[in-house]
């Protein structure tokens, strides 16, 4: 569970973890009615964890997929109360709201992922154009999903450690407080 890597790897837990076992088209409707009220919750526990008192006022976020994609739009939302973002094969942000991002943006797509990969380069030249600090990385041989070692025909026991670490060592850039 990806919750548990954090714990071991950085300082925080999974705050929401669902899996859905239903129909494509309600899935697509479901997350377009959801996006909303989900974004205000992940808002809500962001701005919580950047004033808590035992942190150091840097909040980063990861997602997967979904996740992915409402990282992206936390980035928007946001701005300078979001030190980094990793977004894992996730939805880029409309490029109008690209000026909104302060933070330091991660991307990870599976290079398998056509739809995702040939959307890349427009996000990039938006975070360029802006000089919003990011680094992208298109996996070789992987596809979307391929950090999710629940799913074995997707899994990439290769990139997937990789990606991990890079995140892990972008949030410790972005996220920690030099001493």
């Amino acid at each position: 569970m990806v919750g548990c890597r954090f714990v071991a790897d950085f300082f925080v837990a999974e705050v929401v973890g669902v899996r859905l076992a239903v129909d494509r088209f309600f899935v697509v409707d479901f997350f377009a009615a959801v996006d909303f009220v989900a974004a205000v919750d992940f808002v809500a526990v962001a701005r919580w964890l950047k004033a808590h008192p035992m942190g150091n006022g840097r909040v980063c976020v990861t997602g997967f997929c979904f996740g992915g994609g409402m990282s992206n739009t936390l980035a928007t939302i946001l701005g300078p109360d979001l030190a980094a973002a990793a977004p894992f094969y996730g939805g880029a942000p409309p490029a109008a709201d690209v000026v909104k991002i302060k933070a330091a943006i991660l991307v990870h797509h599976g290079a398998l992922d056509k739809q995702l990969v040939d959307a890349y380069p427009a996000y990039e030249a938006e975070l360029k154009k802006n000089n919003i600090p990011h680094e992208g990385h298109i996996w070789p041989n992987s596809v979307h999903g391929f950090f999710n070692d629940a799913t074995p025909e997707r899994y990439n026991k290769v990139t997937a450690p990789q990606a991990w670490a890079r995140t892990i060592e972008w949030f410790n850039q972005y996220g920690r407080v030099s001493s």
